[in-house]
């Protein structure tokens, strides 16, 4: 994929799946073998080399207001695995 934001919305979408329909245990970062990990991890990766990859602020600015869920997902991931409400944490 070459839009490096709507790879990494895809890379979520997958850990999301995983964890919600699949049960699979979000993990930690020293699982490197957990799947979710693994796509949350990669997702980061590819925003992060495109970021990097520019001279000035404008990828922080695009990544701020783009119109693929990547905000959507990282919230619906967060508030997975614990009894606590998302707001209390």
């Amino acid at each position: 994929i070459a839009c490096p934001i709507g790879k990494a919305v895809a890379l979520l979408s997958l850990a999301l799946d995983m964890v919600r329909g699949r049960g699979m245990y979000q993990g930690s970062l020293k699982d490197p073998h957990n799947y979710v990990y693994i796509f949350i991890s990669t997702a980061q990766d590819a925003v992060t080399a495109w970021a990097k990859s520019k001279t000035n602020w404008s990828p922080y600015f695009d990544l701020l207001t783009t119109q693929w869920p990547i905000w959507q997902l990282l919230d619906e991931l967060a508030c997975v695995d614990s009894m606590e409400p998302c707001s209390t944490r």
